[in-house]
């Protein structure tokens, strides 16, 4: 979906375009990595197991109906576009 997303904002389907969207990917990824387990601690530490089970299932859910919402209704992300684009000219 991401590549998707470069190819219609008008990059070029080649290698840099790749690197690109692998980069992003995997400093997402790394940083969901980073904050998951940070967080999970932190509320495990506060209030307890049930209570952080029940934070983190309606975090779950709100990210999944946001993420619905989101391809419900075919939103672009212009901020990601915007920012790939203007790492790629700069390049």
């Amino acid at each position: 979906m991401l590549l998707e997303l470069e190819i219609e904002a008008g990059l070029q389907k080649c290698s840099s375009t790749y690197g690109l969207v692998s980069g992003i990917w995997g400093s997402m990824y790394a940083f969901g990595e980073f904050v998951g387990p940070s967080l999970s601690g932190f509320l495990m530490d506060s209030v307890g197991f049930q209570w952080c089970t029940i934070y983190m299932a309606i975090g779950c859910f709100s990210a999944v109906s946001i993420g619905l919402i989101i391809q419900a209704f075919n939103f672009s992300f212009l901020f990601l576009i915007t920012i790939t684009c203007w790492m790629c000219h700069r390049a």
